[in-house]
Protein backbone atom coordinates (compact mmCIF):
# COMPACT_ATOMS: atom_id res chain seq x y z
CA UNK A 1 0.00 0.00 0.00
CA UNK A 2 2.92 2.41 0.53
CA UNK A 3 3.73 3.03 -3.18
CA UNK A 4 0.11 3.94 -4.08
CA UNK A 5 -0.18 6.25 -1.07
CA UNK A 6 3.13 7.87 -1.97
CA UNK A 7 1.88 8.44 -5.51
CA UNK A 8 -1.30 9.97 -4.09
CA UNK A 9 0.66 12.44 -1.97
CA UNK A 10 2.83 13.49 -4.91
CA UNK A 11 -0.27 13.87 -7.06
CA UNK A 12 -1.95 16.04 -4.43
CA UNK A 13 1.17 18.20 -4.16
CA UNK A 14 1.34 18.58 -7.95
CA UNK A 15 -2.28 19.69 -8.13
CA UNK A 16 -1.86 22.15 -5.26
CA UNK A 17 1.23 23.83 -6.71
CA UNK A 18 0.02 23.80 -10.32
CA UNK A 19 -3.38 25.21 -9.31
CA UNK A 20 -1.66 28.13 -7.61
CA UNK A 21 0.35 28.72 -10.79
CA UNK A 22 -2.83 28.44 -12.85
CA UNK A 23 -4.54 31.19 -10.85
CA UNK A 24 -1.50 33.43 -11.34
CA UNK A 25 -1.51 32.75 -15.09
CA UNK A 26 -5.22 33.58 -15.26
CA UNK A 27 -4.58 36.86 -13.46
CA UNK A 28 -1.99 37.85 -16.07
CA UNK A 29 -3.43 36.17 -19.18
CA UNK A 30 -0.79 33.84 -20.51
CA UNK A 31 -2.46 31.17 -22.62
CA UNK A 32 0.51 28.83 -22.78
CA UNK A 33 1.00 29.12 -19.05
CA UNK A 34 -2.69 28.48 -18.45
CA UNK A 35 -2.64 25.40 -20.69
CA UNK A 36 0.45 23.95 -18.99
CA UNK A 37 -0.66 24.71 -15.43
CA UNK A 38 -4.16 23.38 -16.04
CA UNK A 39 -2.84 20.15 -17.56
CA UNK A 40 -0.48 19.62 -14.62
CA UNK A 41 -3.20 20.42 -12.08
CA UNK A 42 -5.55 17.88 -13.61
CA UNK A 43 -2.81 15.27 -14.00
CA UNK A 44 -2.14 15.58 -10.27
CA UNK A 45 -5.62 14.55 -9.17
CA UNK A 46 -5.56 11.79 -11.77
CA UNK A 47 -2.45 10.40 -10.09
CA UNK A 48 -4.31 10.36 -6.77
CA UNK A 49 -7.22 8.36 -8.17
CA UNK A 50 -4.78 6.08 -10.00
CA UNK A 51 -3.12 5.39 -6.66
CA UNK A 52 -6.52 4.55 -5.21
CA UNK A 53 -7.22 2.09 -8.00
CA UNK A 54 -3.75 0.50 -7.69
CA UNK A 55 -4.13 0.01 -3.95
CA UNK A 56 -7.78 -1.10 -3.88
CA UNK A 57 -8.49 -4.39 -2.14
CA UNK A 58 -11.77 -6.28 -2.30
CA UNK A 59 -14.38 -6.33 -5.07
CA UNK A 60 -16.49 -3.44 -3.75
CA UNK A 61 -13.51 -1.20 -3.08
CA UNK A 62 -12.02 -1.98 -6.50
CA UNK A 63 -15.33 -1.18 -8.21
CA UNK A 64 -15.50 2.14 -6.38
CA UNK A 65 -11.89 3.03 -7.27
CA UNK A 66 -12.49 2.16 -10.93
CA UNK A 67 -15.54 4.43 -11.13
CA UNK A 68 -13.67 7.30 -9.47
CA UNK A 69 -10.72 6.81 -11.83
CA UNK A 70 -13.09 6.80 -14.82
CA UNK A 71 -14.73 10.00 -13.55
CA UNK A 72 -11.38 11.70 -13.19
CA UNK A 73 -10.14 10.55 -16.60
CA UNK A 74 -13.26 12.15 -18.09
CA UNK A 75 -12.64 15.26 -16.00
CA UNK A 76 -9.05 15.43 -17.28
CA UNK A 77 -10.41 15.23 -20.82
CA UNK A 78 -13.01 17.90 -20.05
CA UNK A 79 -10.35 20.21 -18.65
CA UNK A 80 -8.24 19.78 -21.79
CA UNK A 81 -11.21 20.54 -24.03
CA UNK A 82 -12.10 23.70 -22.10
CA UNK A 83 -8.63 25.24 -22.46
CA UNK A 84 -9.32 26.89 -25.82
CA UNK A 85 -12.73 28.29 -24.88
CA UNK A 86 -14.04 27.66 -28.41
CA UNK A 87 -17.75 26.69 -28.66
CA UNK A 88 -17.19 23.19 -30.12
CA UNK A 89 -14.59 22.04 -27.58
CA UNK A 90 -16.60 23.69 -24.79
CA UNK A 91 -19.66 21.58 -25.63
CA UNK A 92 -17.50 18.45 -25.91
CA UNK A 93 -15.98 19.28 -22.53
CA UNK A 94 -19.45 19.69 -21.07
CA UNK A 95 -20.32 16.19 -22.28
CA UNK A 96 -17.09 14.77 -20.81
CA UNK A 97 -17.86 16.30 -17.41
CA UNK A 98 -21.47 15.13 -17.61
CA UNK A 99 -20.26 11.55 -18.13
CA UNK A 100 -17.74 12.04 -15.34
CA UNK A 101 -20.48 13.04 -12.92
CA UNK A 102 -22.43 9.94 -13.93
CA UNK A 103 -19.38 7.82 -13.07
CA UNK A 104 -19.07 9.56 -9.71
CA UNK A 105 -22.75 8.90 -8.98
CA UNK A 106 -22.30 5.21 -9.85
CA UNK A 107 -19.29 5.05 -7.52
CA UNK A 108 -21.17 6.64 -4.65
CA UNK A 109 -24.33 4.56 -5.02
CA UNK A 110 -22.27 1.35 -5.26
CA UNK A 111 -21.22 1.95 -1.64
CA UNK A 112 -24.81 2.05 -0.43
CA UNK A 113 -27.77 4.37 -0.33
CA UNK A 114 -29.36 6.02 2.71
CA UNK A 115 -32.59 7.71 1.62
CA UNK A 116 -32.97 10.12 4.59
CA UNK A 117 -29.45 11.43 3.95
CA UNK A 118 -30.20 11.75 0.24
CA UNK A 119 -33.35 13.74 1.04
CA UNK A 120 -31.49 15.98 3.51
CA UNK A 121 -28.96 16.85 0.82
CA UNK A 122 -31.50 16.88 -2.01
CA UNK A 123 -33.62 19.73 -0.66
CA UNK A 124 -30.86 22.38 -0.53
CA UNK A 125 -29.40 21.06 -3.80
CA UNK A 126 -32.77 21.47 -5.52
CA UNK A 127 -32.98 25.02 -4.21
CA UNK A 128 -29.45 25.75 -5.42
CA UNK A 129 -30.23 24.34 -8.87
CA UNK A 130 -33.40 26.43 -9.12
CA UNK A 131 -31.46 29.55 -8.15
CA UNK A 132 -28.64 28.75 -10.57
CA UNK A 133 -31.08 28.20 -13.42
CA UNK A 134 -32.92 31.44 -12.71
CA UNK A 135 -29.56 33.25 -12.73
CA UNK A 136 -28.12 31.59 -15.85
CA UNK A 137 -31.13 31.04 -18.11
CA UNK A 138 -31.52 34.64 -19.34
CA UNK A 139 -27.87 34.62 -20.49
CA UNK A 140 -27.81 31.26 -22.30
CA UNK A 141 -27.62 31.09 -26.10
CA UNK A 142 -30.53 29.02 -27.52
CA UNK A 143 -28.24 26.13 -28.47
CA UNK A 144 -26.91 25.86 -24.89
CA UNK A 145 -30.22 25.82 -23.00
CA UNK A 146 -30.71 22.04 -23.16
CA UNK A 147 -27.03 21.10 -22.56
CA UNK A 148 -26.80 23.36 -19.51
CA UNK A 149 -30.15 22.13 -18.16
CA UNK A 150 -29.04 18.51 -18.59
CA UNK A 151 -25.72 19.27 -16.91
CA UNK A 152 -27.44 20.84 -13.90
CA UNK A 153 -29.66 17.77 -13.53
CA UNK A 154 -26.71 15.38 -13.70
CA UNK A 155 -24.40 17.28 -11.34
CA UNK A 156 -27.20 17.72 -8.82
CA UNK A 157 -27.79 13.96 -9.03
CA UNK A 158 -24.11 13.42 -8.33
CA UNK A 159 -24.24 15.58 -5.20
CA UNK A 160 -27.41 13.85 -3.96
CA UNK A 161 -25.76 10.47 -4.61
CA UNK A 162 -22.84 11.57 -2.45
CA UNK A 163 -25.30 12.49 0.29
CA UNK A 164 -26.95 9.08 -0.01
CA UNK A 165 -23.58 7.35 0.40
CA UNK A 166 -22.20 9.22 3.42
CA UNK A 167 -23.31 6.53 5.89
CA UNK A 168 -21.54 3.80 3.93
CA UNK A 169 -18.37 5.73 3.10
CA UNK A 170 -15.14 5.37 5.05
CA UNK A 171 -14.49 9.05 4.33
CA UNK A 172 -17.89 10.74 4.44
CA UNK A 173 -16.69 14.33 4.97
CA UNK A 174 -14.30 14.40 1.96
CA UNK A 175 -17.00 12.66 -0.10
CA UNK A 176 -19.78 15.15 0.56
CA UNK A 177 -17.54 18.22 0.71
CA UNK A 178 -15.87 17.26 -2.57
CA UNK A 179 -19.22 16.85 -4.32
CA UNK A 180 -20.49 20.19 -3.01
CA UNK A 181 -17.32 22.04 -3.99
CA UNK A 182 -17.53 20.53 -7.48
CA UNK A 183 -21.07 21.87 -7.83
CA UNK A 184 -20.04 25.32 -6.63
CA UNK A 185 -17.00 25.45 -8.91
CA UNK A 186 -19.14 24.67 -11.94
CA UNK A 187 -21.32 27.66 -11.14
CA UNK A 188 -18.19 29.82 -11.39
CA UNK A 189 -17.41 28.25 -14.78
CA UNK A 190 -20.97 28.95 -15.98
CA UNK A 191 -20.80 32.55 -14.75
CA UNK A 192 -17.52 33.06 -16.59
CA UNK A 193 -18.86 31.52 -19.78
CA UNK A 194 -22.35 32.95 -19.95
CA UNK A 195 -22.78 35.89 -17.55
CA UNK A 196 -19.68 37.93 -16.78
CA UNK A 197 -16.03 37.34 -17.61
CA UNK A 198 -13.94 38.29 -14.60
CA UNK A 199 -10.81 37.04 -12.86
CA UNK A 200 -12.90 36.52 -9.72
CA UNK A 201 -14.52 33.50 -11.38
CA UNK A 202 -11.15 31.78 -11.76
CA UNK A 203 -9.80 32.99 -8.42
CA UNK A 204 -12.70 31.33 -6.62
CA UNK A 205 -13.71 28.56 -9.00
CA UNK A 206 -10.34 26.97 -9.77
CA UNK A 207 -9.25 26.30 -6.15
CA UNK A 208 -12.73 24.95 -5.38
CA UNK A 209 -12.64 22.67 -8.42
CA UNK A 210 -9.22 21.20 -7.74
CA UNK A 211 -9.93 20.84 -4.04
CA UNK A 212 -13.11 18.95 -4.99
CA UNK A 213 -11.26 16.60 -7.32
CA UNK A 214 -8.55 15.91 -4.73
CA UNK A 215 -11.12 15.21 -2.01
CA UNK A 216 -13.09 12.85 -4.24
CA UNK A 217 -9.92 11.11 -5.43
CA UNK A 218 -8.78 10.70 -1.82
CA UNK A 219 -11.96 8.80 -0.94
CA UNK A 220 -10.64 6.00 -3.15
CA UNK A 221 -7.15 5.87 -1.64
Amino acid sequence: MKPPRGLARWGALLTTLACAALVVCEAHPRRRGVALAKTLSSTGFLLVSLAGWAGARGAQRLRYARCVLAAQCLSWLGDALLITGAPGPFLAGLVAFLLGHACYALAFLAQGSHLPSAAAVGVPVAAAVAGAWAYLAPHLPPDMVLPVAAYLVVISGMVISAGAAVHASSRPIPLLLGAMLFFASDLAVARERFVSRAFLNQAIGLPMYYAAQLLLAWTAV
